[in-house]
């Protein structure tokens, strides 16, 4: 499969169609109709990439098939662990974690939609409890000194964790950050412009297409 077929679940027919309102998903979709910007990394032999969300794989799939990294894929609903250790089951730089990552520990409900399960959503009815760990103690666990990409994308959980990186300097380890915000918790506008302006101290921004899909780079990596 061709790395640009290969991420074209992050724009599924069900997500288009609830986002197609937006304007920053519309500049996206314009700008990358094949969502090939998002496998567009500089990543050195052996770097290091988090995949913070990871659902069924298919970034991380995109993304290995490019580069020669190594891989650490977060995702706290069983059902999709499942599916990523029987995707992944022959890579061996491919590690699946089967807890989410926040700002601590902690166990919360996520209601389960598919692509677009979230603890900020109901799910329709359908939930269950996953488990959370802190970025610090993963950080430490795993012994990542340094991350050359994270890709996050997880439903809203996003606004808190980035407020932890910056808050404890833990920003200052990571390449590369490829985020989508969702718009999912209070004040969610408010809440990216300040994550955006602490950013700019430690990193550049490369692009940006509002609740789509934007990119940051360390400023001197």
């Amino acid at each position: 499969m061709k790395p640009l077929q290969v991420v074209r679940w992050i724009f599924s027919p069900r997500y288009r169609r609830r986002l197609h309102e937006s304007k920053g998903v519309r500049s996206y979709l314009a700008a990358s109709p094949d969502n090939g910007l998002l496998l567009l990394h500089d990543l050195p032999p052996g770097a290091i990439v988090m995949d913070i969300g990871g659902y069924t794989g298919e970034w991380t799939a995109g993304v290995a098939l490019k580069y020669d990294a190594r891989f650490f894929v977060f995702e706290p609903v069983p059902a999709f662990v499942k599916r990523l250790g029987e995707r992944f089951a022959g890579d061996r730089r491919i590690d699946i974690l089967d807890y989410g990552v926040g700002a601590s520990d902690q166990r919360l409900r996520i209601g389960l939609s598919g692509d677009a399960s979230s603890v900020f959503r109901d799910g329709g009815g359908q939930s269950m409890e996953i488990n959370i760990r802190g970025i610090e103690r993963i950080m430490n666990d795993l012994a990542l000194d340094r991350v050359g990409l994270v890709m996050l994308n997880a439903e809203g959980a996003e606004f808190e964790l980035l407020e932890c990186l910056l808050d404890t300097g833990l920003i200052n380890r990571f390449d590369r950050l490829l985020v989508q915000f969702h718009r999912v918790v209070d004040q969610a506008e408010e809440r990216r412009a300040a994550i955006q302006q602490r950013m700019a101290a430690t990193h550049l921004k490369i692009y940006d297409f509002p609740f789509a899909w934007e990119y940051w780079s360390r400023r001197g990596a």
